[in-house]
Parts: structure tokens; sequence; C-alpha cells
């Protein structure tokens, strides 16, 4: 993740790791939003996640008027279809940028859900073998802002109508995905022009 001059590298370690004791445990409400209010802001053009140091707004006017209490029944809903079995089968990068899809969707209630969403994302793509490439994957959704937001979605139960279906998560998902090819591309291209400098040193 790009940290911006808010985060050092501490801080997102620390957030990093917490993110990971969450999907690694019974992924409840409260262990996701303790980690929302410890991000403060949200996905914005000063940098993705973690670079404003205002406090997430919940429910005001600007993100739709809901109301707080309607969080830990949407991640409880969540954790228990993330958990299910039939998601254990799917790849672990598709299941990663799933979970940043449906944690991002809560964003009408508070603008700190988008960095919880790309921590997830980072901590599970860490726990499936795909670091360091997924340190990059922020990176890549800043130089995309627009995109990002294109495609960001928003929980059927939060949209004003209150309802309707959700949406197609196949081209956020396909996005994300971009992001964890890309992230693992500079990974190896950083590699191979150290080694080509290293050799170049030596002869």
């Amino acid at each position: 993740m790009a940290q911006g001059d808010a985060w050092g590298k501490n801080e997102w370690e620390g957030l990093l790791l917490r993110a990971a004791a969450w999907v690694r445990g019974k992924m409840e409400p409260a262990g996701l939003l303790a980690l929302r209010d410890a991000v403060p802001g949200g996905l914005d053009r000063k940098g993705v996640g973690g670079h404003r140091r205002d406090a997430p707004s919940a429910g005001g006017a600007a993100h739709g008027g809901a109301q707080e209490d309607r969080a830990e029944p949407l991640i409880a809903a969540f954790a228990d279809w993330f958990k299910a079995p039939a998601m254990a089968g799917e790849e672990p990068a598709v299941r990663a940028a799933l979970a940043h899809y449906h944690i991002l969707s809560q964003r009408p209630l508070s603008s700190g859900y988008g960095p919880a969403a790309r921590l997830v994302e980072t901590a599970l793509l860490d726990a499936a073998g795909y670091r360091p490439g997924s340190r990059l994957t922020a990176e890549f959704y800043l130089g995309r802002f627009t995109e990002y937001e294109a495609r960001a979605p928003v929980h059927p139960a939060l949209r004003p109508d209150g309802g309707g279906q959700g949406d197609d998560p196949t081209p956020f998902v396909a996005f994300c995905l971009d992001g964890v090819a890309c992230g693992v591309r500079q990974v190896g291209e950083r590699v191979a022009e150290a080694l080509r400098r290293g050799v170049l040193e030596r002869h």
C-alpha cells in the first residue's frame, strides 16, 4: 500500500497484523470495526488508504444518512458467507478481491471501510503467498483512481432506495486481479533489475 506522508512503515505493518489476525480468527464484527476506526480517512486523491488524518465519517449526509448500528449485521453476514465451505475452493486472489468488494460496499456507513477493505485484501494475499506483490496493489488502485471509484460497490441495504439486487462483483474483482498481477510483475522486474546491476558491478 502506498503509505504517504502520514503513515510510516511501522504503523502500516501494525495495522496489517491486525487485519491478518481478523481474517485468521472468527471475523467478528467488532474486530473489523476496530480496524476501520484505527485507519482514519478513505480513498481520495491524497492517496489510497490511511493518508488522511480526519476521523472516519459515519452516517452523515455525505454517506446516505446510514446508521452505524447497521454495520454489525452486515459484517456478520459477510463473514458467514466468506467462511462457508463453498468459498474455500476459490482461488485465493479471487477470495481476497471478493472480501475487498464486500467490505468496501459498506462505505456509506463510514469512509474508514475503504482502507479496512484494502488491509484485509492485503492480509489475505499475504497469507496465500502473494507477498511482496500484494503490497503494491494499492499503488495500482491509486494510479487508476477513477476506475477504482467507478467499480466500487454500494451494499444494496445501504442504497437510498433501501434495496434492489446486488451489483455484479465481476468487474471489480477483475480490476483487483489486474492489481495483483501488476504487483507481482513489478516485483519480478525489480528483482531482475537488481540482479542485472549486481552482475554489472562484478564485471
